[in-house]
């Protein structure tokens, strides 16, 4: 089905860490969103950093996920103040 509506947000994509760093799937859901008319995707510091929560990690090391994830976080504010953003596209594929 082909995009007719034209959305006009700037766009980051965090994909979830299992799809980056075990699939390896890297561009598959950047390229997506890239194609919707009006979107000016960006790229935000640290985007392909580890979330700290893979397979048991947040529940065996919570304060060092809880750590990770933070850091995460911040990155993802500070770019979205930075840019103005209204939309982060978080993509989880299985």
């Amino acid at each position: 089905m082909p995009l007719t509506k034209e959305i006009r947000k700037v766009v980051a994509c965090q994909s979830s860490c299992h799809l980056r760093h075990v699939q390896k799937v890297i561009n598959k859901p950047e390229q997506l969103i890239k194609k919707i008319r009006g979107i000016d995707y960006r790229f935000f510091e640290k985007q392909d950093m580890y979330c700290g929560s893979g397979r048991i990690y947040n529940v065996v090391h919570y304060n060092e996920a809880m750590g990770v994830l933070d850091q995460k976080m911040n990155h993802i504010e500070k770019w979205s103040q930075i840019s103005s953003s209204q939309v982060i596209r978080a993509a989880v594929y299985r």
